[in-house]
């Protein structure tokens, strides 16, 4: 869409007349209230190609992806699809539903993974706040919420968040133990007629879906306590959701290949698992891949918009690199 309104306005720039150009006006017209168009069109020529293959490999990795964790029987995407749906209504659904469902119910009936799981999410969001109510006077806290919603400072505000948001969100160990919990009972998953590769899968969008409860935390206090704007959360949550996305399909991605399935007890699962060291430190590294690759754009005076671009789209490959990873897994 996006690209049809680059050319669009490279066409009404060359002149065009009479009903032609009546006929582009109205093309533009209908286009340009979609968000961020006006960004995009600002765009260099070189993050525009950027967005037109990240849309392009996105809708790549969708069909695939379909595929692979619905089943080929039972992908949605097309006309043949919806008549097979209706007639296997049962049959499209259960697989997918029923190993979540799994999922959600081993994890949540055991007082050990909740605990464990749970703690890092739920209890770093108020850190932040904490922090500053013990360190902060009420006129220093005032001046961080002036700022925030200043113009000149609101994008720096913006990054702030979704740093913290990404490094909070490393220390997962959901994703990272999500087969190592499957313990002496692993030999179901194998028998199971749903591959290793589409239950990593689920327990990845599990694992994603326990994280969002956390970001979804950590906008409200951004909101309610420093004053963020609906825009500026609506950034943070889009970036910090994907950047969640990664670090649980990494978790899950690193955990499949040597899962530590021996353990006498739940806790040795999770707190003796060396898979999750491994995770969070990648996930760390990656990180500071991304604050120094940040810090230099923004010496360089790239827009913000061009920098959360930046964001979006490499994550985005990134994912898909690790989806590949998975879906290429010898079992």
């Amino acid at each position: 869409m996006y690209f049809v309104g680059g050319v669009i306005s490279v066409l009404l720039l060359n002149g065009q007349i009479g009903a032609e150009r009546d006929l582009l006006n109205w093309v533009n017209d209908f286009i340009v209230p979609f968000p961020f168009y006006n960004q995009y069109i600002g765009f260099h020529p070189g993050l525009k190609l950027l967005c037109i293959i990240l849309a392009a490999v996105f809708i790549g990795g969708y069909y695939y992806l379909s595929h692979l964790v619905i089943g080929k029987k039972y992908a949605i995407y097309n006309k043949e699809g919806r008549i097979r749906l209706t007639t296997m209504k049962y049959n499209s659904s259960s697989k997918l539903r029923s190993y979540f469902k799994k999922e959600y119910q081993t994890f949540f009936r055991n007082p050990v993974y909740v605990i464990n799981g749970l703690f890092g999410i739920f209890i770093t969001p108020f850190l932040l706040p904490l922090s500053f109510r013990i360190s902060a006077t009420a006129e220093s806290i005032e001046q961080i919420r002036t700022l925030v919603s200043a113009p000149e400072f609101s994008f720096y505000a913006v990054l702030f968040a979704i740093a913290v948001i990404v490094l909070t969100s490393t220390i997962n160990v959901v994703a990272s133990s999500s087969f190592s919990r499957e313990g002496a009972s692993f030999w179901i998953a194998k028998i199971i007629p749903y591959s290793l590769k589409q239950q990593a899968f689920v327990k990845a969008l599990f694992s994603t879906s326990i994280s969002m409860m956390g970001i979804i935390i950590n906008c409200f206090i951004f909101k309610v306590y420093f004053h963020y704007g609906l825009i500026q959360i609506g950034v943070i949550a889009l970036v910090g959701i994907s950047f969640a996305a990664l670090w649980n399909l990494i978790g899950v991605w690193i955990d499949m290949k040597r899962p530590k399935l021996e353990w006498t007890n739940e806790t040795e699962a999770i707190k003796q698992n060396v898979n999750v060291v491994l995770s969070i430190l990648l996930c760390i590294a990656i990180s500071v891949g991304y604050f120094f690759a940040v810090t230099k754009m923004l010496q360089n005076g790239f827009p913000a918009g061009g920098i959360i671009t930046f964001l979006l789209c490499s994550v985005c490959i990134l994912i898909l690199l690790v989806c590949k990873g998975i879906a290429s897994h010898q079992e």
